[in-house]
Formats: C-alpha cells, sequence, structure tokens
C-alpha cells in the first residue's frame, strides 16, 4: 500500500488508524482499524492482506516503511508516532523486556548468586557474578547504557 492510498484509507490521530470510508455493514467511516493479535500488535486487513498498524503508522508519517521498527515505551499497540523509531533489528532486542526466571533482564540464577550477561554484536558478553539479583541487574543496566546506547532497555530496582 503507498503513501497516498493510505491517507484515503485512513486519518491517523494519537496512535489509530481511522477508517475514512465504510468497510462493511459493521465497520464504517470513523472507526478505528485494526485487532488486537495474540501477540499485543494491531493488525490491519485491507484487500486481502493483513497489515502491522505500527508499520502504516510508520508509512503514512515518513512516506517509507523501514526493515524494523521499535516501540520505544515496549508496549506494542502504542502506535503513536512519538512512540516509533526506526532501528536495527539488534536495536530491536536491546529494547525487549526482560523474560525467563529473573524480574531483571540480563540476570541469571548461578550455584552461589545471581551472574549478569548481555548480548551485543550476537555475542554473549558475561558481565559477573554477584551475590543478589538486584547488584547483577545494576552491572547489566551500566553495560546496557554503554553498549545498547538510546536502546538500552533498562532494569527498574524494585
Amino acid at each position: 500500500m503507498g503513501v497516498e492510498e493510505l491517507k484515503k484509507m485512513f486519518t491517523y490521530k494519537d496512535g489509530k488508524l481511522i477508517w475514512n470510508i465504510d468497510r462493511s455493514d459493521k465497520v464504517k467511516s470513523g472507526h478505528i482499524a485494526g485487532a488486537l493479535t495474540k501477540n499485543g500488535y494491531i493488525k490491519i486487513f485491507h484487500n486481502k492482506k493483513n497489515y502491522l498498524a505500527h508499520r502504516l503508522i510508520f508509512l503514512y508519517h515518513y512516506g517509507y516503511i523501514p526493515k524494523s521498527i521499535d516501540h520505544i515505551n515496549g508496549i506494542r499497540n502504542d502506535n503513536r508516532i512519538e512512540n516509533l523509531r526506526e532501528c536495527t533489528q539488534q536495536q530491536n532486542l536491546f529494547n525487549k523486556k526482560p523474560y525467563g526466571f529473573s524480574k531483571y533482564k540480563g540476570v541469571y540464577k548461578c550455584k552461589n548468586g545471581f551472574k549478569s550477561q548481555i548480548m551485543y554484536n550476537s555475542k554473549l558478553m558475561y558481565l559477573g557474578s554477584y551475590k543478589t539479583e538486584k547488584e547483577a541487574a545494576i552491572a547489566y543496566n551500566k553495560a546496557a547504557l554503554e553498549l545498547h546506547k538510546d536502546f538500552a532497555y533498562l532494569n527498574t530496582m524494585l
């Protein structure tokens, strides 16, 4: 879909695309386009194709679709243009939230406490062993700021 067609079909408002045309008896002009997917993105069906809303919104504003788009705050359905930025696939992974054992990203349980590690340039970097989970998280944050810069996901200390 090109920018001209996109702007004929939709109006952008506060991170949402609003239909400019009636689509069916149920979907009318003025309705918010799209549906939430099970992985948290907004998907829009048009002309027998599915589109991710954040990619269409980026196109709407900048006239092109980059390879990867990052949701700055990590919320996949927050498609406000100020929350979207072009990135590399690696930068997009930098900004990913923690998963697994620890509530902190880059922190793992080991025999005598906790270890901290970080991925950079497809390499796993060991940051050290720590007595507490929080100390390991602080080590991760320091490395993330240095290596990932603006795309760093920082652990919030609880």
